[in-house]
């Protein structure tokens, strides 16, 4: 294996050293720019996909339950709607419960992209 491992070396040692062309640092850069920046569109349209469908199916769980428990009735004329002071204080904190989740998870997706810019990190 030795004197294979010399062929080989001196093969490589006879062969003349190519410059590549003046233009192949910059191409080969904006290549390897397009890839990421491809890479980091689909990720975030996969990143708001996955946030779309998870709000449209808590509200489609939400339409489904109050639709079993009867409360909401789903007919072509408005119902008069009268709530009692628990139903009330259910709705303000369910509702304060989604905004503070919302916002969470708006510092966290920023946190992350400003992470990833400063680091040039790729997940």
């Amino acid at each position: 294996m030795d004197s294979q491992d010399k062929k080989l070396h001196d093969l490589f040692e006879r062969m003349p050293h190519q410059q590549p062309s003046p233009q192949f640092r910059d191409t080969l850069m904006a290549k390897v720019h397009a890839e990421a920046a491809r890479k980091e569109r689909r990720s975030n349209i996969i990143a708001w996909s996955w946030l779309v469908v998870t709000v449209l199916l808590i509200l489609a769980i939400g339409v489904a339950a109050l639709q079993m428990t009867g409360t909401l009735e789903m007919s072509m004329r408005l119902p008069q709607i009268k709530f009692d002071s628990e139903t009330i204080i259910s709705i303000k904190s369910a509702s304060f419960i989604c905004a503070i989740i919302s916002l969470l998870l708006y510092a966290d997706y920023a946190l992350r992209k400003r992470y990833s810019s400063k680091h040039n990190y790729r997940p």
